[in-house]
């Protein structure tokens, strides 16, 4: 069975940016979809960003599926 892994293990941005692009990698492609739960984890929340715990599709044939989330650009030096 294919192996799931993260474009990168971590990503630092900053908050100007306005929108994040994950990108979840098969290390081979699926003669069916496959769908990834993911969990989201850490010392920021909703005031930084509207990421949620969900889940990603990649489709059959392909390798790669990705999540897009908007991150809020505030005063605080986090």
């Amino acid at each position: 069975a294919p192996t799931v892994s993260l474009s990168t293990a971590t990503q630092t941005v900053a908050e100007s940016v306005g929108t994040v692009t994950a990108t979840f990698n098969l290390s081979a492609a699926s003669t069916l979809d496959t769908t990834i739960a993911y969990t989201v984890a850490g010392t920021s929340g909703s005031a930084d960003h509207n990421l949620t715990s969900g889940t990603v599709t990649i489709l059959a044939g392909a390798t790669t599926g990705s999540i897009t989330f908007n991150v809020t650009d505030d005063v605080l030096d986090e």
